[in-house]
């Protein structure tokens, strides 16, 4: 599960000082009302400079016997499967790719073929994901989806997000997004 509002820092600590600042409401699977704190997980963000080696996340598990299911919590600002915060991938990833990448740790302690997997990721087509959103049923997701197209890459996706909306984490924005609209698709 995704905390789509917790985008920084603070407001990550302020809810992990609550033992229910993170608590879903009711099981997403089976619908109980009774979720319990299940454990505490470390998560280690790689090259994110000013940020803590280790950050706490809180899985909760449902207190349906016949459920049991367990669900861990990530603040909106860590990027999924990418064991980065979204900052880091956004300032690798939308700056110009350096002049020399001979495939070693090109900048944050972040190797070239990372940057380049990610980048290749952003460069593949967007087809799927304009999909969902021009049937999220939003009016600006729908402009949207009629400017970029149907043969548009994930970079001119971000890029027209970015014009349409002025966010400045698009990459973290977009992907909290396709994750609500579409659980287990990832922007890249």
């Amino acid at each position: 599960m995704l905390a789509e509002d917790v985008a920084d820092l603070e407001a990550h600590k302020r809810r992990m000082a609550d033992g229910d600042g993170y608590r879903p409401g009711d099981c997403p699977h089976c619908g109980c009302s009774r979720v319990h704190v299940h454990s505490v997980r470390e998560r280690k963000p790689h090259g994110a400079e000013g940020w803590p080696a280790v950050l706490n996340v809180r899985r909760y598990r449902c207190a349906n016997g016949a459920c049991r299911a367990i669900w861990l919590v990530l603040p909106g600002f860590l990027a999924r499967h990418l064991w980065r915060v979204w900052e880091t991938v956004e300032e690798e990833v939308l700056a110009p790719p350096p002049a020399v990448d001979d495939g070693e740790v090109v900048r944050r302690g972040i190797p070239g073929r990372t940057l380049r997997r990610w980048r290749g990721r952003l460069l593949c087509a967007a087809l799927l994901l304009v999909q969902v959103l021009a049937t999220s049923g939003e009016e600006l997701l729908a402009a949207l989806v009629t400017e970029v197209g149907l043969t548009s890459t994930r970079m001119d996706l971000v890029r027209r997000y970015v014009r349409q909306t002025g966010s400045v984490h698009p990459l973290a924005d977009l992907g909290v997004l396709v994750h609500r609209l579409a659980p287990g698709l990832r922007l890249m």
